[in-house]
């Protein structure tokens, strides 16, 4: 068992997450994605379709990693706990996936696969935010106040 959650968000938006690895697509057609400054951006276009998994990296004062995706005028960041690669479910999933169906993008996250026996349970825990793209900010590739501002929402 691995928690996962999926948001769809419309097309033509940015999403954008502090990147641990190279980003593989297993037997999807791969995303057109971009690394600046350890952090992974996708810009998706509508009619586009692809996938894109991805471990996510914490910044060195916490163990908290999110996923954020805006659309030019709202932000939507989820906050996480890191996982190790090792711990990820079998198969070619990983900590972040992107999907891009064309006409929507999924942005999605998982936890750790761990077994769970009858009668028993497990916690997750995701933090959503969605607030205005903040002053100063913009919904452009390697904009590091929208990084900032976002990685000062998940502490």
């Amino acid at each position: 068992w691995a928690p996962w959650e999926i948001s769809r968000v419309r097309p033509g938006g940015l999403t954008f997450f502090r990147s641990g690895s190279q980003p593989t697509h297993g037997s999807f057609p791969p995303l057109d994605t971009r690394e600046v400054a350890g952090v992974r951006w996708f810009e998706q276009e509508e009619g586009v379709t692809g996938k894109m998994f991805g471990d996510a990296t914490p910044a060195a004062d916490t163990k908290k990693v999110w996923l954020a995706h805006t659309d030019g005028e709202l932000l939507l960041v989820k906050c996480f706990d890191n996982i190790d690669p090792s711990e990820t479910a079998p198969g070619d999933d990983t900590e972040v996936e992107l999907y891009s169906g064309g006409d929507y993008e999924e942005v999605e996250q998982q936890g750790a696969y761990r077994a769970i026996v009858p009668s028993s349970s497990l916690r997750w825990s995701v933090m959503w935010f969605v607030r205005a793209l903040p002053s100063g900010a913009k919904a452009e590739v390697g904009n590091q106040a929208l990084v900032d501002y976002v990685g000062g929402l998940c502490h």
